[in-house]
């Protein structure tokens, strides 16, 4: 089976053309050159448009890996995508990770281990021959044993091939086909044929160990070969039938004749077939041949010698994806790998870049030089031998500059070498920048500044040494340390960027893209964007190939470029965007084949568009024009539900009841790079978002309910691309009797019955609990009518019987008073004047008593009062004949309330009264009264600057009789803020009051209720 690419090499630049070249070593020639100017070439395109080929590589599978047996003998994949492997231990699926095997110990319909052939057909199944014991097919997880028209002792099925009507024909003891569900022979053909394939004609070609034989329903012919025996058959893609010998000839049926078209080196050809792009491969005891023609043509000098590979090949295969596989005698399962990037091995590789001439620069085991026609040609006369460099970076012309730890910098101008050794600052470089204006920047270990004109100026002082300098789209300069990323301009430093919660960075690479977005690449913590004052940290955890970023480079199709210590890899820039605004889960990075990176600045691109990786061997490239892309997504298959322990067949997939813990295991088959897999799924029924799972190929679900279930399974390729709809396996836990809607509706039922049983058990008792309770109210409501005849008794006793007698001892008092000479005893008056006070006083208790037990018994009656109005006249009465004009009474504008006119009346009346006499000390008395409001409730403010109150006993203010002052400081009797509290509550308000002590008093009151 075979896949057509659509964004692959094309055809004479595929890897698979110039197999025949591998052969070729890419060699690099180390030529010591002195710096004069003759030495150096004057062309512009020194790298030159072709890439330094590379060899594909092999990759293996043993029984170490979980393969049943070292001897594959067939290989096929199904419709789903699993690839299929005969072996002589039995029947393996491979999904590229892992092996499920299939044989005597595991599935009943296996009488034998040993399989010959396989083949798939159109509707998914897969078509199974063995040695001894005949025909197997696989379908919807299920094996079969097929009958077969001969004796089952010669059961021995050696090759299986449809036609193009998908009618099945087996190669066993003798030729038979499929038809209505049996098989029947086709009669006068020799037994025992080795191989079948039919051409474009619709004849059948059968291989016999000494003849090839022709066959339609109306002729045979058969064609003998006396030169030797006959181990393969195949089909061109112009029709024409091929014949592999075991004496390593390759034959091509032309116009009813037999053409050599090769003779590899003796041996057995086990395998011939054609990759998509027409180039014929063949499997021999010697290796792995490709053509670099398209017309059957093989010639030994277009081989891979380093393809020859020691086992014995038995069969080749080509998946959809165009990936070779080879079954081999006894070596196990084999994958032909993709090349890696291309390589010059030429040691340690440091700081490539590119200069202004085009030239790709670089350092390499201590000596500087370039590369030209795939030579590194190193310059001499660097002193001295061990520089220690940090940094290169082209001076826009023909030269550099280099920065070094221990020696300074230094200029080569393309003629001669310049050392500035000598220049304060600069003993100790660690990276360099040039910026479009071609201004030098220069790192150190403890600043930042520019150099020029043989001087350095330092514009910042670092806290942490600088590894690396960008120069952003708006002319400052990032400079990228151990601890954060600092921009500076060449005055100051602007902003500082640190880690994701906090966490010391150690920076390698720095990019700013289009938007302004900056890009870090650190050492151990992955990728970090900062973007409009936001850092997000883009780690492996979120898809990155490796958390160690060595370099960051952009090519021009959308892709970040990463180097890194686990090779070269890249990710599209709109899925790094989307993942940092929060609408991806993760990224998808592309990895390739190639080298590691030595953790130094390892990367640059060229004019061309070219990318080359510093690594810890030498110096890979990769061409971003020239990427294959996977177009092909991945199948999806879902291999096992487990639960509890037991596993679920899916055409049973009933649960037993209970809450279930799931462990679901599915596979993506894609085989280019299995590793790069990376799946989502979702449980409907239990999950509202798909979960990206990685390369997880295993889920988890515990206690999960009973209920109807779907798992659904998505997979994307090493390219990103996804499975269109992946797998999906529906399932049922059953519900245990305590779970079943009857159960349920009977609970609920007896529970309801229940409650109202006791409901009315309860309602019995709180109707005999309502009788007595009423009894007791009754009872009460009769105590509490008498008492309150009797505190109205008390409150007319207090009004008759005690202000009477008050009145006759101030009166007598006053007239012995006033009977005295001025020659008596003047003590004697003065007792007679305390007499008089005391009474008075106890007036004014029994007038406040009697005030604040009224307040309790009246109703208000509320109707329009213009406050202002009455807080004015209320004011003037209160001073009219005191003589005292020295209080300066402040009136605000006051709103219209709707209140009792004769309770507002008294409660302005106390407020004022309170609000003169605490402040009639002050020097300058004052008294402001205001409104104010919030939301809909008015507020009314008295305050004044008088002698105040403790805050702390704020709380005690309001109650009666309570005082904060004596008698001789201030006359009162404590009950009229009582009065206006009570009056206030009466219209549905509140009062507060703030104070400090000796800074006056403030009074808030609203009478409207709380909204």
């Amino acid at each position: 089976m075979h896949a057509s690419p659509t964004k692959a090499l094309p055809p004479k630049q595929c890897w698979a053309c110039k197999l025949g070249l591998l052969a070729l070593t890419f060699s690099v020639a180390f030529i010591e050159l002195g710096v004069a100017p003759s030495a150096l070439p004057q062309s512009n395109a020194l790298l030159g448009d072709e890439l330094p080929p590379s060899q594909p590589s092999i990759h293996r599978w043993t029984i170490e890996d979980g393969l049943p047996q070292s001897t594959v003998s067939a290989i096929a994949q199904t419709r789903d995508g699993s690839l299929w492997l005969g072996t002589f231990g039995g029947l393996a699926r491979f999904d590229g990770v892992r092996f499920e095997v299939y044989s005597m110990a595991t599935t009943p319909e296996f009488r034998e281990n040993r399989v010959l052939s396989l083949e798939a057909d159109s509707a998914g199944g897969l078509w199974i021959g063995m040695q001894q014991t005949g025909l197997l097919r696989y379908a919807d997880g299920e094996f079969e044993r097929i009958e077969l028209p001969w004796d089952p002792s010669s059961g021995i099925i050696r090759d299986l091939c449809f036609d193009d009507e998908q009618t099945l024909w087996i190669a066993g003891r003798f030729v038979a086909k499929r038809t209505n569900g049996t098989f029947i022979t086709v009669p006068d053909l020799p037994p025992d044929p080795l191989h079948l394939q039919f051409d474009h004609s619709g004849d059948l070609w059968l291989a016999y160990s000494r003849m090839v034989v022709r066959w339609n329903p109306d002729s045979q012919t058969s064609f003998p070969f006396e030169q030797g025996l006959v181990s393969a058959l195949a089909l061109s893609p112009a029709g024409q039938i091929l014949v592999g010998l075991n004496t390593g000839q390759i034959l091509l049926h032309k116009n009813g004749s037999w053409i050599e078209r090769s003779k590899l080196k003796p041996g057995r050809i086990a395998s011939i077939d054609f990759d998509s792009a027409h180039h014929l491969r063949v499997v021999s005891s010697e290796g792995f041949y490709v053509s670099s023609e398209t017309d059957c043509s093989v010639s030994e000098s277009l081989v891979a010698p380093t393809l020859v590979i020691d086992e014995n090949l038995r069969v080749a295969f080509t998946d959809r994806e165009n990936n070779t596989w080879f079954g081999s005698e006894a070596g196990g399962l084999l994958r032909l790998r993709a090349p890696p990037l291309p390589q010059l091995a030429i040691g340690s590789i440091m700081y490539p870049t590119v200069g202004g001439d085009g030239r790709l620069w670089f350092l390499c085991d201590n000596r500087l030089g370039w590369l030209e026609s795939g030579e590194f040609r190193a310059l001499t006369g660097l002193a001295p031998k061990n520089i220690y460099p940090t940094s290169l970076v082209s001076d826009g012309s023909n030269g550099l500059w280099m920065g070094t730890s221990r020696h300074g910098l230094y200029h080569f101008d393309g003629q001669s070498i310049e050392h500035f050794a000598s220049v304060p600052g600069i003993d100790g470089v660690t990276c360099l920048a040039r910026t479009r204006a071609g201004v030098l920047w220069v790192g150190t270990g403890s600043r930042v500044g520019v150099f020029a004109d043989g001087e350095f100026k330092s514009v910042a002082e670092l806290s942490d040494p600088a590894h690396v300098l960008l120069e952003s789209r708006t002319g400052s300069i990032f400079v990228g340390t151990s601890g954060a990323v600092v921009e500076v301009t060449d005055e100051s430093i602007l902003t500082r960027v640190e880690g994701p919660e906090d966490r010391e960075l150690s920076i390698r690479a720095l990019y700013e893209d289009e938007a302004g977005a900056l890009w870090v690449g650190t050492y151990g913590l992955g990728l970090i964007r900062h973007k409009d004052s936001t850092v997000v940290s883009i780690t492996t955890a979120s898809g990155l190939a490796d958390d160690s970023i060595l370099a960051l480079v952009p090519d021009d199709r959308g892709y970040l470029w990463m180097n890194s210590n686990r090779g070269p890899f890249r990710v599209r820039m709109d899925e790094l965007n989307a993942y940092c605004e929060g609408e991806l889960d993760s990224v998808h990075s592309d990895t390739f084949s190639g080298v590691e990176g030595n953790g130094k600045s390892a990367a640059a691109r060229d004019e061309l568009g070219r990318i080359w990786l510093a690594t810890i061997s030498g110096l890979s490239v990769v061409d971003p024009e020239r990427v294959p892309f996977n177009t092909v997504p991945p199948g999806v298959t879902i291999d096992h539900l487990i639960a509890d322990g037991v596993e679920i067949h899916p055409n049973f997939p009933v649960i037993a009841p209970g809450r279930v813990d799931l462990d679901i295991q599915y596979s993506g088959l894609s085989y280019t790079n299995p590793s790069a897999v990376r799946f989502r799924f979702l449980l409907d029924g239990y999950q509202e978002q798909w979960f990206s799972a990685g390369p997880s190929r295993t889920a988890s679900f515990a206690s999960v309910p009973p209920g109807d279930y779907t798992f659904r399974v998505q997979a994307c390729n090493n390219s990103g691309v996804w499975s269109p709809e992946g797998a999906a396996f529906p399932f049922t836990i059953r519900a245990a009797f305590y779970q079943t809607t009857w159960f349920l509706v009977l609970c609920a039922t007896s529970a309801l019955l229940l409650l109202f049983f006791a409901h009315r058990v309860r309602v019995h008792r709180v109707d005999a609990q309502n009788v007595i309770l009423e009894s007791k109210i009754r009872e009460r409501t009769a105590e509490l009518a008498g008492l309150n005849e009797e505190l109205r008794s008390f409150t007319s006793t207090v009004s008759h019987d005690l202000r009477s007698p008050l009145r006759h001892i101030s009166f007598y008092a006053q007239r012995v008073q006033s009977e005295l000479t001025e020659s008596e005893n003047a003590q004697t008056s003065e007792d007679l004047s305390g007499i008089v006070r005391s009474s008075n006083r106890m007036r004014q208790l029994i007038r406040d008593l009697l005030n604040l037990s009224k307040l309790g018994r009246k109703s208000v009656v509320r109707t329009p009062v213009e406050t202002e109005a009455l807080v004015q006249s209320i004011w003037d009465e209160q001073r009219a004949g005191d003589g005292d004009s020295r209080t300066e009474f402040i009136l605000g504008s006051l709103p219209t309330m709707y209140a009792d006119k004769n309770l507002l009346h008294h409660l302005w009346s106390n407020l004022l009264d309170n609000a003169f006499k605490y402040s009639s000390r002050a020097e300058h008395p004052r008294i402001e009264v205001s409104s104010y409001r919030v939301g809909e409730r008015v507020w009314f403010r008295v305050a004044d600057n008088g002698v105040g109150f403790d805050p702390r006993f704020a709380d005690q203010l309001f109650a009666p009789f309570e005082r904060f002052h004596s008698e001789a400081e201030f006359t009162g009797t404590g009950v009229g803020l009582a009065i206006v509290k009570r009056m206030i509550r009466k219209h549905g308000g509140e009062i507060t009051a703030s104070s400090e002590d000796g800074k006056g008093a403030v009074f808030d009151f609203t009478l409207d209720p709380p909204t």
